[in-house]
């Protein structure tokens, strides 16, 4: 899949009827598959978020989906969406960032979140974030 992604020329993947045929089960695989999520899951989450980076729309929606996840009561499901959802920040940058409004609720829970690692995971994009945007989250997380 994350090759199919990464050589979309046609914006095959950002027509609706194969974004939303591909996007569902993609996202369900990094909550079922959490042993696989690094290794596999989060690359193609990755490479599909760029191959759709064209549409605003369609990475809110894939952003939705995964924000669903971070709320997830599975330590280790939650731990797989601060992951992707880092990676896809590392790879798209402002494009995925123009949706940090809607992001930093959900940041601001997981920063407190009962699970260190997630907790730790949570900081680490936090300071991918401030990287990319070049300004501390500080104030806008209280």
């Amino acid at each position: 899949m994350q090759s199919s992604f990464s050589h979309d020329q046609d914006d095959f993947w950002s027509a609706p009827q194969h974004f939303d045929a591909i996007r569902t089960p993609l996202v369900d695989l990094l909550a079922s598959s959490t042993a696989l999520a690094a290794n596999s899951i989060i690359p193609a989450i990755t490479s599909f978020a760029d191959a759709v980076s064209a549409s605003q729309d369609n990475l809110k929606t894939l952003n939705t989906s995964i924000m669903a996840l971070l709320k997830h009561e599975d330590d280790s499901v939650r731990l797989a969406a601060v992951q992707c959802e880092r990676a896809v920040t590392q790879h798209l940058a402002f494009d995925w960032l123009n949706l940090l409004p809607e992001m930093l609720p959900v940041i601001s829970e997981l920063l407190e979140d009962d699970n260190e690692e997630v907790e730790r995971e949570c900081l680490a994009w936090v300071r991918e974030i401030e990287g990319v945007t070049g300004e501390s989250l500080e104030g806008m997380l209280s």
